[in-house]
Order: C-alpha cells, then sequence, then structure tokens
C-alpha cells in the first residue's frame, strides 16, 4: 500500500516530467539487508541515480546541506532517530527535499509522516517498481513539471 495524503494528483507529475537527468538520493534503514537490497535494486535499475546509503540514524545536519539530495528515502522506526525527526529536521534544512517513508508500521506512522509533509508512506515490503515510480514522482514534485 501506498500513502500519499490527499495530494493524489502526486504521479500525474510522471507523465509531465522528464526524469533522464540522474537523482541524488539519501537511504536511511537501520536495517542491514532491506538497506543494501534498495541500493542493489537502484544501481541496477537507475544507474544514473547518485545513491548514498547509510544504516540507521545519521547526522541529517551536516549530511543535507553537504549534499543537496533531490529525494530522501527513510525508514521510520529506527534507534536514537526516528524517521519522524529525520522528517523534521529535513524540513528546516531543506525545505522542498521530498521524503519518502519506507515502513513495517504505515498504519502507525502514516498520518503523523504525512502531517509533517512527507511526500508519500510506503509499507515493506514494496514492489520494486512502486519504489521507483514514487521516487520519480517524488523528484518530479520538487523540480516541477516544466522543469525537463
Amino acid at each position: 500500500m501506498v500513502a500519499i495524503g490527499s495530494r493524489s494528483d502526486r504521479f500525474v507529475l510522471l507523465s509531465n516530467c522528464d526524469n533522464r537527468r540522474g537523482m541524488r538520493l539519501l537511504v536511511i534503514d537501520d536495517d542491514f539487508l532491506i538497506l543494501r537490497s534498495i541500493e542493489n535494486v537502484i544501481r541496477a535499475r537507475r544507474p544514473d541515480w547518485d545513491v548514498d546509503v547509510f544504516q540507521g540514524p545519521i547526522d541529517i545536519g551536516a549530511k543535507l546541506p553537504a549534499n543537496q539530495y533531490d529525494v530522501i528515502l527513510s525508514d521510520i522506526k529506527m534507534p536514537l532517530l526516528d524517521g519522524l525527526s529525520v522528517l523534521r529536521q529535513a524540513r528546516i534544512l531543506s525545505p522542498t527535499t521530498p521524503l519518502v517513508f519506507l515502513t513495517g508500521q504505515r498504519a502507525q506512522y502514516e498520518t503523523a509522516a504525512l502531517d509533517l509533509g512527507a511526500f508519500a508512506v510506503l509499507d515493506k515490503p514494496i514492489a520494486v517498481d512502486t519504489l521507483l515510480n514514487v521516487l520519480d514522482a517524488a523528484h518530479c514534485s520538487a523540480r516541477g513539471p516544466s522543469q525537463s
């Protein structure tokens, strides 16, 4: 399942946005196997994307300004710094960077995440095509449909 809040037109952007330009993507998850699976899939299916992966919470205050990510993909439930805290910090440091959550507890966190401005909340496990489509849509939403 995918929750994208009340803005159900987000995926329409895919037909109006040329995503041939690569994307800078930050992926955060405390589960090593999930993290590496996502990294491998993205590198295989979207070789033009620049992907940074981090196992568990990071110093987002140092990472975001230094790297200018196009999209952040994060787990929500992690030790020390949860995904909602990552979102709060990202909104301050990089307010236009879309954040997509991938979680095993979507029902528990979905409303809070969307209220804080998350682009989407996705269930684990997720189909690869769905994940890539949502990341493409998040990237397009930040760039706007006219930037092709």
